[in-house]
């Protein structure tokens, strides 16, 4: 017997000599992936034509025989072995380079590589996610173009190529180090002139850097540097290229005194221009006049210990710095400005003693004078505090509808009525205090939303401050019963006497192994893993023939029960009948 292989894409094409003999039944078909290894048989249904196609197959070398079968079961000796190697490596792409290695937005992009074998087509390739265009091959050796997108982040661009060989095995290849996308504009800063001066050359100092993004950055080209006077539009100082920190400004030639703002704006190599600054990078101004304070103001206007209080109050002019704020001599802390105005924060300590609080007020201008104001009207110190609720719990902690529901709290401090107590916007009803512990009831409504509970606390001081509390993990609505899925028989068909796995899963966390009959009988519990239950069964003689009914019943911890019937995952194999009737009919001599 001959035979003879082909091989295709996952699979080999098997064929031999026909047997003519007439008692002829099938072919078996054999197969082992190692020379050493043990043949074995692959065909599920008797083949009855002199070829056979064996597909499927993962990459490797693998061995066949073929024998023949008559109709009385007799299995010929196996045939010749013949072998097929299978290719299931795709190609591979290497030299993968782009030109210009850096780019900004806009530049066009020549990318080439080179592939490892033949393809079916052009292959695909992409820069950070977009289509580059094919341009031209050379044996091996492709080209493609791409222009660099806004979308395309900075740094090293990923450049990815997949590809098909002719036998339809798919490989790929990338880059991170080819290309450099530089979109980042430069920065800079004028770090001077500082504070006031009585000549009128000012010393313009600035400083500027190309922070490199993703380690790239294509280094600064040139710095212009802008001025105004007394918040006027702003004129062009000069453009100095890279290397250039400083210059000297003529005021006297520009208006005079006055208050001068100065900013800068630097230029990479690549092109990318930094955009000009919301304000000034600094102000230089001529001033002899110290600052005032005025329209200090503190919101609330009174406050308890812990409490925070907005300071409010407006200078006369700019200052060289942000002015020093304190209140009974502990600082307050600096939050925002607007032109002149400023604002404050402070909250208030244990140590403030009660009423009204002295706020301090100190700083200085560009000349370097001084100004300073003490308010003891702005702001009054009440250190008692707005109560507060802790130790916020419910039991059951997981509620199923109609469910009733016990809520505890704990006051920081005696109320002047009993807090008002809400669960997701509807009224729990008080039960008892013991000291400043309270007990509330709730009922679980229809209108409760599944998952946790917003319960909300509030209640007042006998200083009328008012504390409140929210709280989303003391209890949780639980409507839904559990359900059972995924419901499994290992074997699926058993005889009597067999042990049956039975496994399915549980959709949520249960109060309680659940319980497993399998046609009316108990079902052993074996384990379980995040929510996956196996339980073990034996078939017994009472045990019907054909579908078993399985069935599951379980409660979660809210009481809320499910259950699940099964008649399709395990079948009952019991024996045929013995024969009956059996008779001589005929006796030989």
């Amino acid at each position: 017997m001959r035979c003879a292989c082909a091989a295709e894409t996952g699979q080999a094409a098997l064929d031999w000599n026909d047997n003519t003999e007439p008692d002829l039944q099938h072919y078996n078909v054999y197969r082992k992936s190692s020379p050493t290894g043990t043949y074995s048989k692959i065909n599920a249904a008797p083949v009855t034509q002199s070829s056979y196609v064996d597909a499927g197959l993962a990459g490797g070398t693998y061995y066949y025989v073929v024998t023949a079968v008559d109709t009385a079961g007799n299995e010929s000796p196996q045939s010749n072995e013949v072998s097929i190697a299978i290719d299931a490596s795709g190609p591979a792409f290497s030299s993968i380079t782009a030109s210009p290695s850096v780019a900004k937005v806009g530049a066009s992009i020549s990318i080439t590589f080179t592939v490892s074998e033949t393809l079916t087509a052009n292959p695909s390739v992409t820069v950070n996610g977009h289509a580059a265009a094919f341009q031209s091959k050379s044996g091996s050796n492709y080209t493609y173009s791409y222009t660099v997108a806004t979308s395309d982040a900075d740094g090293p661009a990923t450049i990815l190529i997949s590809g098909t060989d002719t036998l339809g095995n798919a490989g790929s290849g990338s880059s991170v180090t080819a290309l450099n996308v530089d979109k980042q504009a430069p920065a800079s800063s004028v770090s001077g002139p500082a504070g006031v001066t009585q000549t009128t050359a000012l010393a313009v100092a600035w400083t500027s850097s190309d922070v490199p993004v993703n380690a790239y950055a294509s280094g600064i080209q040139s710095v212009k540097v802008y001025w105004n006077r007394n918040g006027g539009a702003y004129s062009l100082l000069g453009t100095y290229p890279a290397g250039t920190n400083g210059v000297v400004f003529d005021a006297s030639a520009h208006g005079g005194d006055g208050a001068y703002g100065f900013y800068s704006a630097a230029t990479d190599n690549a092109g990318n221009a930094e955009a000009a600054p919301g304000a000034a990078d600094v102000i230089t101004t001529v001033d002899t006049t110290p600052p005032t304070f005025s329209s200090v103001a503190a919101d609330p206007s009174v406050a308890a210990q812990g409490g925070s209080v907005s300071i409010t109050f407006t200078a006369s002019e700019t200052l060289a710095a942000n002015p020093t704020v304190t209140v009974n001599s502990h600082a307050a802390n600096y939050q925002s400005k607007s032109g002149n105005a400023y604002t404050y924060s402070y909250t208030v300590q244990a140590s403030d003693a009660d009423g009204a609080a002295t706020i301090q007020l100190n700083g200085a201008d560009p000349a370097g004078l001084a100004g300073s104001l003490s308010n003891t009207t702005a702001l009054r110190v009440d250190n008692t505090g707005a109560p507060a609720f802790s130790a916020i719990a419910a039991v059951p902690a997981q509620a199923k509808a109609a469910a009733a529901v016990t809520l505890t709290f704990t006051a920081s401090e005696a109320l002047t009525a009993n807090p008002t107590v809400t669960v997701n916007g509807r009224a729990a009803t008080y039960q008892s205090k013991s000291g400043n512990a309270y007990t509330y009831a709730y009922a679980i409504q229809t209108a409760d939303a599944e998952g946790p509970a917003t319960i909300h606390i509030s209640g007042s001081d006998s200083m009328g401050l008012t504390g409140v509390a929210d709280n989303t993990t003391a209890l949780t609505v639980d409507k839904t019963a559990p359900a059972f899925s995924a419901v499994a028989a290992t074997p699926p068909k058993s005889p009597v006497g067999a042990a049956v796995a039975v496994t399915f899963t549980a959709s949520e966390t249960l109060a309680a192994q659940p319980v497993v009959t399998v046609n009316g009988r108990p079902a052993s519990f074996q384990s379980v893993t995040d929510r996956n239950f196996t339980y073990s069964y034996t078939i017994v003689a009472q045990d019907p023939e054909g579908d078993a009914t399985i069935a599951i019943s379980g409660s979660d911890p809210a009481g809320n029960n499910g259950a699940a019937s099964n008649t399709t995952a395990l079948d009952v194999d019991k024996p045929p009948a013995a024969p009956t009737g059996l008779t001589v009919i005929q006796q030989i001599p």
